[in-house]
């Protein structure tokens, strides 16, 4: 047997607002692909044990790594009772961070909840190493010899975000200690199907797994930060086709929790609430714990209201800043939420008509997301929606859904343990040799490259014009792959470019639009990677030079492959993409 054989798949679901990760080895898979064993032990105090821990880092004064998940909650809450965490840098729900980035770079910088800043990547890297590690400590515990050489891993990211937050994840793994040549990218709602389709049926035939060959399906992807929507077919012996590019938005449970707390700043004043968050940040974590809990029991028809406990740094602030105690001003004429809320000593009650609004907020946008989908006309026939993620797990959720597009032809499917599905299905991915389940994937970008093209009065802009060895020339964004283009897996496109001059620095940039762009300086284009050619090649320069390059599709990374004849230099590069 290879030294470097992959014995053991994990998978390491980074979450929003919670994180995990799940393993199985090689001889259980060959067996039987749903034996999955995922960690479900993570310590949660005074609930006993979590299938997942938050996705939440403290970090010292010199930035050095101090705890991650529950046990960083924890001593976050007791610094701050102790009035010695200004100093610390604690972290929550910063994976959001890079949806928002339309160009993530090396120095993007992370605001801690109190506003100071550490490079994004180093807060990323410090996250995946401590599950990495928190992985390899556990198989030790369990007697299990491993190499790391002999595991293949597996991180899973939104199929919507863009290519430089996929690289930068791979960028922060590689940071974190995991050997970039064992390293796969997953897309969230593929790795959920995976697994879901290979779940046996056990308890009946309402499952994904009966689902026949050439069904046309829908997984929604409900995260924490994220909805994330794919429409796939099923094929044979596990294989998936996709019919439609990934789409969604930032619409998970944390968007709940943003809305919650808009209604909160509406109540009671946009300066209150800043003060309280900025001057009481343990009390703000503590209430928003208390609303997460609290959210996840919501029922659709339910008629009780939702009490929570308000800390006492709350009505401090708010006198304050008002000048009014908070039970006189929810019981003044004009409060915009006249009878709806109330506060009775140190609690909050608000009536659970308003509770189901601030959810239907959210689930509008979800289901305006689906709508958007099954609308395409390769939707049609699309029989099963399956949901899946943390968020799908909230009952309201699951009926707001059902109640718009469960019909006799199409059913909505919530597997046992949807918050798992993700890392579970990532898990069978990493066993999958080359390129993994998914036969055909529809491009969500144009790539291209950029060249050099003489300026033409006629039809360029001159304001783009540069001049080399007296002439003039323009940027031209020449494209090799186009958006929406269904593409099968290992899908070659070869090019050759031509230098008339080989020089030092001598290279292709990558870049990636949704835009319909001719020249580079328009904007709207996203630099993926730049590959120099130049290497040990002095004895060319001045002289014409060829390169080949390849440009692999059809997996969850653009593979791209530039070799020069005359040199005989090859050089290797993976975007992650789509």
């Amino acid at each position: 047997m290879s030294k470097h054989e992959v014995l053991l798949s994990v998978a390491i679901d980074f979450g929003t607002t919670y994180s995990g990760y799940a393993f199985s080895t090689k001889g259980d898979f060959e067996i039987d692909p749903t034996k999955i064993y995922a960690n479900e032990d993570w310590p949660a105090g005074n609930i006993g044990f979590s299938r997942k821990t938050p996705t939440v880092l403290l970090l010292d004064s010199n930035q050095e790594f101090v705890a991650f998940g529950f046990e960083a909650e924890q001593m976050y809450n007791q610094l701050a009772v102790d009035q010695e965490h200004e100093e610390y840098y604690y972290f929550r729900r910063f994976k959001m961070k890079l949806h928002g980035e339309k160009v993530v770079k090396n120095d993007l910088m992370l605001e801690d909840e109190t506003g100071k800043k550490v490079n994004a990547e180093k807060v990323f890297a410090e996250s995946i190493r401590y599950l990495k590690q928190h992985f390899l400590k556990m198989l030790n515990n369990q007697g299990k010899v491993i190499d790391d050489s002999e595991i293949q891993y597996t991180l899973t990211v939104p199929a919507i975000w863009n290519d430089s937050s996929k690289q930068f994840m791979r960028n922060a793994a590689k940071k974190a200690g995991i050997d970039v040549k064992k390293l796969k990218i997953a897309l969230e709602p593929e790795a959920a199907a995976f697994f879901c389709q290979y779940e046996k049926t056990k308890r009946n035939e309402n499952t994904f797994a009966a689902a026949e060959i050439g069904t046309k399906y829908m997984v929604i992807d409900l995260g924490g930060g994220t909805v994330d929507i794919a429409l796939h077919q099923k094929l044979e012996n596990g294989r998936i086709k996709e019919l439609y590019q990934a789409s969604g938005g930032p619409y998970g449970g944390t968007a709940v929790d943003e809305v919650y707390i808009q209604l909160l700043t509406r109540a009671f004043g946009g300066p209150m609430m800043y003060q309280f968050r900025k001057e009481n940040t343990y009390d703000f974590l503590d209430m928003m714990k208390e609303f997460e809990v609290a959210k996840r029991n919501l029922k659709p028809s339910g008629r009780l209201s939702f009490n929570t406990r308000l800390p006492y740094s709350f009505g401090l602030c708010c006198k304050e800043q008002n000048d009014e105690t908070l039970a006189e001003i929810v019981s003044e004429n004009n409060f915009p939420f006249k009878g709806n809320i109330k506060v009775i000593g140190d609690k909050l009650s608000i009536k659970a008509d308003l509770m189901l609004q601030i959810f239907s907020t959210v689930t509008a946008k979800i289901t305006d997301l689906i709508q958007e989908v099954l609308s395409q006309p390769v939707a049609e026939g699309c029989q099963i929606l399956l949901l899946v993620g943390g968020f799908s797990e909230s009952e309201y959720v699951q009926q707001a859904i059902k109640d718009k597009f469960e019909t006799e032809e199409r059913r909505v499917i919530v597997p046992a343990e949807a918050g798992l599905t993700v890392v579970k299905g990532a898990t069978i991915f990493g066993h999958k040799k080359h390129l993994g389940i998914v036969t055909e994937r529809v491009i969500r970008y144009t790539y291209g490259i950029a060249t050099d093209t003489e300026f033409d009065a006629k039809q360029h802009n001159p304001e783009y014009k540069f001049r080399i060895r007296n002439k003039d020339f323009i940027h031209t964004f020449l494209s090799f792959m186009e958006k929406g283009t269904s593409v099968k897996e290992g899908t070659v496109i070869k090019k050759q470019y031509e230098f008339e001059e080989f020089t030092r620095g001598a290279g292709i940039t990558i870049y990636s639009t949704t835009r319909d762009v001719k020249f580079i300086q328009e904007g709207g284009l996203e630099k993926l990677v730049r590959i120099n050619v130049d290497k040990d090649a002095e004895k060319f320069f001045g002289k014409k030079v060829t390169i080949e390059v390849s440009y692999t599709f059809g997996d969850t990374e653009l593979e791209i492959l530039v070799h020069c004849p005359q040199t005989g230099n090859s050089f290797r590069a993976n975007v992650a993409k789509i």
